[in-house]
């Protein structure tokens, strides 16, 4: 039996849709992620875009109004920092390497670490409501890619940018810490 998930209109299979026993309503799982989010906080992220690009193309970039984008800028570890326009100034910079997984006996090799993961969750958690996030690394189709999905995902949020292969270590661990970050606010709100 088909039925429409009430947030996103799509048509999806009964036993693959979530209830909300608050709202007595019908979710597809994506919405289902991303709605604690939107209902606690009063905050539509769903009409957010998450673009990703290159070094190149950020360094570049001339957003119309720079006071207002933000900006997740991954750079390889021992690069210096991207050259942004001078007015974006909410800019979150990390350095990790574009690997897989931890590389604990390779000393050259700097993973993304967990701590590097909840800096983003604090990050994307305390924008205000934006039409805008811009996530980029040194090529623009792997780490950026990951962490942009990550973020799309958890807030149902629109993606731009090129498709890329995503990381699935920067994927998993960013989905993680934005999932503990959203269990903590929800009990934050509960109290």
């Amino acid at each position: 039996m088909l039925i429409k998930c009430w947030t996103c209109l799509r048509r999806i299979r009964r036993h693959w849709a979530n209830f909300c026993y608050g709202c007595r309503r019908h979710q597809c799982a994506e919405c289902s992620l991303a709605k604690i989010g939107r209902v606690l906080f009063a905050q539509d992220r769903s009409r957010m875009n998450v673009l990703t690009m290159s070094r190149k193309e950020v360094e570049v970039w001339r957003p119309a109004r720079p006071r207002l984008a933000e900006v997740i800028s991954i750079t390889d570890p021992g690069a210096g920092p991207a050259a942004l326009c001078p007015g974006i100034t909410n800019v979150l910079r990390l350095a990790f390497s574009d690997v897989d997984r931890s590389w604990p006996d390779l000393p050259e090799i700097v993973p993304y670490s967990r701590a590097q993961a909840d800096a983003v969750a604090e990050f994307v958690w305390a924008l205000p409501p934006i039409d805008l996030l811009v996530v980029h690394c040194e090529a623009g189709i792997s780490r950026s890619v990951g962490m942009a999905n990550a973020i799309a995902l958890a807030f149902g949020a629109r993606r731009s940018g090129p498709i890329g292969i995503p990381n699935s270590f920067v994927f998993s661990r960013t989905s993680d810490a934005l999932m503990v970050r959203e269990a903590v606010a929800w009990v934050d709100s509960a109290i």
